[in-house]
């Protein structure tokens, strides 16, 4: 069965929101785990809605210098005081 591009990234959308193994999801919506696959790597991975009053904060790790925060440009870095 075909589905649209629409159908696709509600699947991933889904998925990413569920909690669930892509296995389990794919065996709970009658869907083939390497075609799932294979539309994540065509579509990318899904973009969860951030809700509003949050941003979304990328933690990377570098062998170096270890971890860092990046804040998205809009969202003011700010740390609670200190006594």
């Amino acid at each position: 069965m075909r589905h649209p591009p629409a159908a696709i990234r509600q699947f991933l959308l889904e998925q990413s929101l569920s909690g669930q193994t892509v296995a389990d999801f794919c065996d709970d919506h009658e869907l083939k785990v390497p075609t799932f696959y294979s539309w994540k790597k065509k579509y990318g991975q899904a973009q969860v809605p951030v809700g509003e009053g949050f941003c979304k904060i990328t933690v990377t790790v570098r062998a170096t210098t270890g971890r860092r925060l990046v804040f998205p440009p809009t969202a003011p870095a700010t740390t609670p005081p200190t006594d």
